[in-house]
């Protein structure tokens, strides 16, 4: 478990990081009072400045790497072996996650299928471009 210390470490230190920066440029921020996620749905600025904290995505990417390794692993030898490995990533937001689940298949050499399940139209509209776009 040193590397999952290691990370954990590391994304420590960006989070530090990157709030020290977010202070420095944008001031402190009020909390949000939000009642529910879905309602009003965030606009593509909020995603934009969500996806800005580096430590929480490393910490996300240390997981969907960790997770594809064990599944991988797991099927070794087994009769079981599936075809592809499935993911089901609920709030994509602008797509990161699926990203990182698709590389992590690359890497792995495994096929996958990723599911998205997003609520927000504008987040929805910004991911099929992103993959029109691919």
């Amino acid at each position: 478990c040193a590397m999952a210390a290691a990370v954990m470490a590391a994304a420590s230190s960006l989070c530090e990081e990157d709030a020290i920066t977010e202070e420095e440029k944008y001031g402190l921020l009020q909390p949000c009072r939000k009642l529910s996620p879905l309602n009003p749905p965030l606009k593509l600025k909020e995603y934009f400045m969500m996806e800005r904290d580096r430590g929480k995505y490393m910490l996300y990417w240390a997981a969907i790497q960790s997770a594809f390794q064990t599944m991988v692993e797991s099927q070794v030898g087994s009769e079981e072996r599936g075809d592809c490995i499935r993911c089901v990533v609920v709030g994509p937001g602008l797509g990161r996650l699926i990203r990182f689940c698709l590389d992590a298949a690359r890497e792995s050499s495994v096929k996958v299928v990723v599911h998205a399940l997003e609520a927000n139209l504008a987040a929805v509209d910004f991911l099929k471009k992103e993959v029109r776009s691919a």
